[in-house]
């Protein structure tokens, strides 16, 4: 077998992914290339592939409470970004699209990390920088493969998942590995294998946040589980993920930089409640200087909610901004936080009748975010209530993180919790109605051109 470097793989993780037959392997690599061979080169990969960016930007899009004006749509150049805003039929028009390609760039990267640790020695073997490496690939595959799903296929139905289309699934760099989309349930069962074995191998502590650690890992099968509808697991492993430690801010305790409330974290470092750093893909549209929050949204935060002070600040040309980024920046944080994993296992109890811890849960998540003086906990014995209330705080708690999309979609069968959004352009007003075909992204022009899979309906 011919052994590329990685660089050459990457560059054509496209290929890969549409299993396209383009004379690629004739290509020579540089000589410069290096095939990595040790353990301490494949974490150079894995620390690599951490640092793209995630496949959020059109969930961000369509999904986050944010608005534009008229005119900032209508200077919009990349027409997916104007056509996703609104949920059109057409998104893409032939224009490139990173979701995807990210998306399985990330895996090829896992892939090939995966094959060459294979191959390696038994000196290395069963060490800890071996087991990290391992465990890194498992966990940004497992990742890729969720967030593809949510961008790319139906919502996750028990009754149907197992005829619903799928992915490509790739476990191998092999670009000439034929293309066709296997069930939803083969996804979700490739990434929950991933992450558990991911899991097994990580360790608690990590140098830098954008390394999963076990945590990161425990609380990613939560999410997913909590996606499944099945919050007997969500609870188990958000219970894992709590387990290890890690502490939430206080932000009575935090002062607030400028321009962005953590640049004093500057990418996640010194954040006690990151668990897992990752980066949103960086659209236009979602800029500070054309994006603001949507008012309705705003005015949710209670006045002693100190989020409304360290997420928002006036904009020049009215309403308010998002300055809250993890990342310390105007980047995008849409990693996993233990916020947000102390919000899915209160939701998994109030779901399973535990109504008592479920409000120590969220209420211990409101004392980290509420000035001290006058605060009262939440008190309900209503479970409806207090899911309710959960699912308030997820929104204000993961607010422009990639997570709403995925929310609205899970609980579009339920009639308590189902939404529409509406946007308005030009006077002109467009909606997302509970369960509907657009809450599934077409997949890009360019992939079905290559690969002839089946397009999703629109």
């Amino acid at each position: 077998m011919k052994i590329l470097s990685y660089t050459v793989l990457c560059a054509v993780a496209l290929l890969a992914v549409a299993g396209c037959r383009s004379g690629f392997l004739d290509v020579k690599p540089d000589k410069r290339q290096v095939v990595p061979v040790t353990v301490d080169d494949l974490q150079a990969m894995m620390d690599n592939a951490s640092s793209f960016v995630t496949t959020h930007g059109l969930n961000m899009i369509g999904g986050e409470n944010y608005l534009v004006s008229d005119s900032h749509w209508e200077l919009l150049s990349y027409i997916y970004q104007k056509q996703a805003y609104i949920w059109a039929d057409d998104i893409y028009e032939n224009q490139t699209v990173n979701d995807w390609n990210t998306g399985y760039k990330k895996i090829l990267y896992a892939n090939t990390v995966l094959e060459r640790a294979a191959m390696l020695g038994d000196g290395d073997r069963g060490s800890a920088s071996y087991d990290n490496v391992v465990g890194m690939a498992c966990f940004i595959r497992g990742t890729a493969y969720y967030q593809l799903a949510q961008t790319f296929c139906s919502p996750y139905d028990p009754m149907t998942v197992s005829a619903d289309l799928g992915l490509p699934l790739r476990t191998l760099p092999d670009i000439d590995q034929h293309s066709a989309r296997a069930s939803l349930d083969a996804v979700y069962t490739l990434l929950i294998d991933d992450l558990k074995r991911a899991a097994a191998l990580l360790p608690l502590q990590q140098v830098v946040p954008q390394r999963p650690n076990r945590a990161a890992a425990y609380g990613m099968l939560a999410k997913v589980y909590l996606t499944m509808q099945d919050e007997e697991q969500a609870f188990v492993y958000a219970d894992e993920a709590i387990s290890l430690g890690g502490a939430l801010l206080d932000y009575n305790t935090v002062v607030p930089a400028v321009p962005y409330t953590f640049s004093g974290m500057l990418n996640g470092q010194g954040n006690t409640e990151i668990l897992y750093a990752s980066y949103g893909l960086l659209e236009n549209i979602l800029n500070a200087t054309r994006a603001f929050v949507n008012p309705d949204l705003y005015d949710r935060y209670d006045a002693m909610d100190l989020r409304k002070d360290f997420f928002f600040a006036e904009r020049k040309a009215g309403g308010h901004e998002f300055i809250g980024s993890y990342l310390g920046n105007s980047g995008i944080f849409t990693g996993l936080t233990l916020a947000e994993v102390l919000l899915i296992r209160a939701e998994a109890q109030v779901r399973r009748g535990e109504g008592e811890a479920a409000l120590r849960d969220l209420n211990t998540l409101r004392r980290h975010r509420y000035q001290r003086v006058g605060y009262q906990d939440f008190v309900s014995v209503d479970e409806g209530e207090i899911l309710r209330e959960i699912l308030s705080e997820r929104e204000k708690e993961c607010y422009y993180r990639g997570v709403r999309w995925e929310d609205i979609r899970r609980l579009g069968g339920s009639p308590d919790h189902a939404i529409t959004v509406v946007r308005t352009v030009n006077n002109i007003r467009y909606e997302l109605a509970p369960q509907s075909k657009r809450y599934v992204w077409p997949i890009p022009d360019d992939v079905i051109r290559l690969s002839g899979i089946q397009q999703n309906e629109r």
